[in-house]
Order: structure tokens, then sequence, then C-alpha cells
């Protein structure tokens, strides 16, 4: 059924589906639900350890970029949380935002957020090898 529902998903262009979606939350239809920090779909994670980061202004640009090429909401929203990482520097974060921002399709999101992964990995086991020695 999964298969039959995202292959149904995948037949219906990006910017019919970014109309849909849109006139719906101007309906009222269908709102925008916010994640709370510690818990994921309704499980509750520990606490971080590090203050959270400060807020970034939202990226419309990004999510208004109406089209089959444009980046989904899921990915931006994955995108932003991995550019929030404490492991980042302030000049990093912005150029990443910025990137985002201008240049992001939905293909080279998924390589800059690969890229986001593995730095977050490999800095924080960086600094835990740092602290122990």
């Amino acid at each position: 059924m999964k298969a039959a529902r995202n292959a149904r998903f995948r037949l219906i262009p990006g910017n019919v589906r970014a109309q849909v979606i849109a006139s719906a939350r101007q309906t009222g239809q269908a709102r925008v639900v916010e994640a709370q920090m510690g818990t994921l779909r309704g499980i509750a994670k520990a606490a971080p350890s590090a203050p959270a980061p400060t807020p970034q202004p939202p990226l419309a640009e990004a999510v208004n970029r109406i089209g089959p090429y444009a980046p989904t909401e899921k990915q931006v929203a994955f995108y932003q949380r991995l550019a929030d990482s404490p492991v980042f520097t302030e000049e990093e974060r912005k150029r990443a935002l910025d990137w985002l921002a201008t240049r992001a399709t939905r293909q080279t999101i998924k390589d800059q957020i690969d890229w986001l992964k593995r730095q977050v990995e490999t800095r924080k086991a960086n600094r835990a090898g740092e602290s122990a020695a």
C-alpha cells in the first residue's frame, strides 16, 4: 500500500502539490505542525546537553520556490536542523542557509544533507577525542 501511495504521489507534479497544500492552508483545511523540542513523533528523547541554538529566521524563499525541482518542506526542515548543529560556526551556518535559500534543488539538497550529516558526526567524534586526550 505504501508503494502504491508513493507511486501515485510521484505522478502529481510538484507545483500542483504545492498549490493544493497552499490552498488547503489558506482555507484552514490544513495546518502547520511545529515539532516540539525533545520529541520525535510522540516519543520522548533525552534532553539536549548543549543549549538550544538561537532560532534562525524561516527561509520563506526556499519553501516558496514552487516547482518539481524545489526542495520539499521535509528536506528543508531536516537541512535547517542539521545546519543549526553547534558543531558549525556562525559563518558556516550562514553560508549553508544562504545556499538553501538561493540555489537548492531537490537533488542537490540530498547531497548537501549527506555532507552536513557527515560533518556533524565527525566533528562530534573529533571533539570527544580531544576532550578525552
